[in-house]
């Protein structure tokens, strides 16, 4: 027999744990983490906003979304990394000790969650998720990447789909909350939309690049978008200050990662102006340096 879950959120708990179950139940096979990571936000919202049933799921907007923080679940939680892109979740202990009524309702809004997505995609259940984030830059950022996605398996003219990305990038940039982030941040996110323009400008458009560039500035976004006060709860103080100490980490990694980029452009002749080419002159005195150094040892 398998040891009582210790933990002082029970009914965390009980929601984690009948997410697992029922949806395996439901499918025959474990939970995938997106899944669980999607279900278990639905299932926060419900509770608190129908039942006013809090079970206190430590969560933060990040980079897929609306995600658990998973050091802070329940320990009966196991994350089986199958993949590096590919998780599944399962669950290793008796059911939490809970009262019978909220225990009763955290099944029954489990069941009709996991239901209401029984025959839907997996992005109809992304897009429900993405309908509460707390920026609008968020949605449109998102909708951004799938059009760039979309343009690595175009079944129509690249020049139709550059118009496309190009109405989505402008779209995406004037959303961004300016007061809400710090200059840095926007100031990257500025450096971004002008490469993204030059790229659309060039009679080639290079997709691999603009997906590697979107992926990298969202991804640095991310770790200012998990400390902003809207886009976490339950989450204990000292988790956010080490959380914060990471951002100048992450903030030179992908300077440098940006930099490195207009360095490969500019080696097949494509030309930049202002902060783009002060960025790209920095590199390569940077590199010039380096190289004078290993020589010198």
């Amino acid at each position: 027999m398998s040891a009582p879950v210790s933990t002082n959120k029970p009914l965390l708990e009980l929601a984690s744990l009948e997410v697992i179950r029922q949806y395996e139940k439901k499918t025959g096979e474990p939970i995938t983490g997106l899944y669980f990571n999607k279900l278990m936000s639905l299932v926060y919202a419900e509770l608190r906003n129908r039942y006013n049933i809090n079970i206190e799921l430590p969560h933060c907007w990040y980079r897929y979304g609306d995600e658990v923080v998973r050091y802070l679940m329940p320990n009966a939680i196991r994350w089986n990394h199958e993949t590096p892109q590919y998780t599944t979740v399962t669950w290793v202990g008796q059911e939490p000790l809970t009262q019978r009524e909220e225990r009763e309702i955290i099944k029954r809004v489990v069941k009709e969650t996991i239901k209401k997505y029984e025959h839907k995609s997996k992005e109809e259940l992304v897009d429900d998720v993405y309908s509460s984030a707390p920026f609008t830059f968020q949605r449109n950022f998102r909708q951004l990447r799938l059009n760039i996605e979309g343009m690595a398996v175009a079944s129509v003219g690249i020049s139709n789909f550059k118009e496309v990305l190009r109405s989505s990038l402008e779209q995406t940039i004037e959303s961004f909350p300016k007061k809400e982030f710090p200059n840095e941040v926007y100031e990257r996110i500025t450096n971004y939309y002008m490469l993204m323009k030059k790229l659309l400008e060039l009679p080639e458009f290079n997709v691999e690049i603009a997906k590697e560039l979107t992926e990298d500035i969202w991804f640095y976004f991310s770790y200012y978008l998990r400390i902003h006060k809207k886009c976490y709860e339950n989450i204990p103080r000292n988790v956010i200050e080490y959380w914060k100490s990471q951002l100048e980490f992450q903030k030179n990694k992908f300077d440098r990662f940006f930099a490195e980029i207009l360095l490969t452009l500019n080696s097949k002749n494509i030309l930049f102006e202002g902060e783009l080419q002060e960025i790209l002159e920095k590199r390569k005195q940077e590199k010039k340096e380096e190289l004078q150094f290993i020589e010198n040892f």
